[in-house]
C-alpha cells in the first residue's frame, strides 16, 4: 500500500474529470479552495519482492492540467496502451494485475464533475455543477445541493440526498440496472 497526494489549480466553474480504478472508493468533496487536491491510497499485491517493485512502478494516476479543466487519470496494469509506452519490457504474467486506489478528492465547491468508476464505493457532497457519473458496480450516496446530474450504476445501492428547501438544480436523472 502506497500513499500519495498532489494538488492542481482549478477556477470556479471548472471541470473535472476522474477515471477511476476498476476496484476502488471515490469520495468527492466541494471546498472554498480553487483547487483540487487528490489523495490516494493504492493497493497492489505481488508474489515476492521485484514483482512488487515493478507494478508499483507503474500503477497509481496521472493529473493532467488545461485550462479549466483537471483530468485524473488512474494508471496500471489494465491499459496496455500505457504499459507499451512507460514499461516496454513488462513481465506479460503481470499484465492484468489487480490493483485499488481508493480516492479522496476535493474540488472546488461550483464546478462541473465528469466520473467514470469501476468497483466501489462512491460519495459525493458539497459540490454544485453539473456532474456527470458513471458507476460499473457501487455502493453510492450522492448529497445533492444543485446543478444538473446524470447518473448511471449498473449495480449496488444509491442514496441520494437532495435538500429540497434549497435545492438549485435542473435536473437530476439517476438509474440504476440492478439495485435500490
Amino acid at each position: 500500500t502506497t500513499y500519495k497526494t498532489q494538488t492542481a489549480e482549478l477556477g470556479v466553474g471548472g471541470t473535472v474529470t476522474i477515471v477511476g480504478a476498476p476496484k476502488g472508493a471515490i469520495t468527492v468533496e466541494g471546498w472554498n479552495k480553487n483547487e483540487v487536491e487528490v489523495t490516494a491510497e493504492v493497493e497492489i499485491e505481488a508474489a515476492n519482492e521485484a514483482d512488487l517493485a515493478t507494478l508499483a512502478a507503474v500503477s497509481g494516476f496521472a493529473i493532467d492540467e488545461q485550462f479549466g479543466h483537471t483530468r485524473i487519470m488512474s494508471i496500471g496494469t489494465n491499459d496496455k496502451d500505457y504499459l507499451k509506452r512507460v514499461a516496454k519490457k513488462f513481465p506479460k504474467r503481470l499484465m492484468n494485475t489487480p490493483f485499488k486506489i481508493d480516492y479522496k478528492i476535493k474540488v472546488p465547491q461550483y464546478c462541473d464533475l465528469d466520473i467514470n468508476a469501476g468497483t466501489g464505493d462512491l460519495k459525493i457532497s458539497k459540490i454544485e455543477g453539473a456532474m456527470q457519473i458513471k458507476a460499473f458496480e457501487s455502493n453510492a450516496s450522492l448529497d445533492l445541493i444543485g446543478g444538473t446530474i446524470s447518473a448511471t450504476f449498473g449495480t449496488g445501492n444509491v442514496d441520494v440526498k437532495i435538500n429540497s428547501r434549497s435545492w438549485r438544480g435542473k435536473q437530476a436523472i439517476v438509474q440504476i440496472a440492478s439495485g435500490n
